[in-house]
């Protein structure tokens, strides 16, 4: 069985939960659907809150984090560097977005001031 190009290229791993770590790159070859992939309230707010924080402290230097999301076929994994949060998604650096309602978990891995990132 052949393998689409970005498959290829990209180098993917499974954790124990049997969530595929992605490359930041392979994002721009993911379909998301328009379903919400939180049920819970308090999941929604505490999502809120974390997204207020990284929205908070992108002013201050670098994030770099791990997102937790839910294509069209399962979760998945990205460490990346956050660019912006906006009102429907997260960018990512390279130009590469995430919706927001398919986010299931963000941690932050660490922050870099913009002086020690130049």
């Amino acid at each position: 069985m052949e393998k689409s190009a970005p498959e290829n290229e990209m180098k993917f791993e499974r954790n124990e939960q049997r969530i595929l770590t992605i490359a930041q790159d392979a994002i721009a070859f993911l379909h998301f659907p328009k379903q919400e992939v939180l049920r819970l309230r308090q999941e929604l707010k505490n999502r809120a809150v974390v997204l207020n924080y990284l929205m908070s402290q992108l002013n201050a230097g670098v994030l770099h984090v791990s997102i937790l999301f839910e294509d069209i076929a399962g979760a998945k994994k990205v460490n990346a560097t956050v660019k912006a949060v906006r009102e429907k998604e997260v960018i990512l650096h390279p130009q590469m977005s995430i919706p927001i309602h398919r986010i299931t978990q963000i941690e932050v891995l660490e922050k870099q001031t913009r002086n020690q990132a130049n």
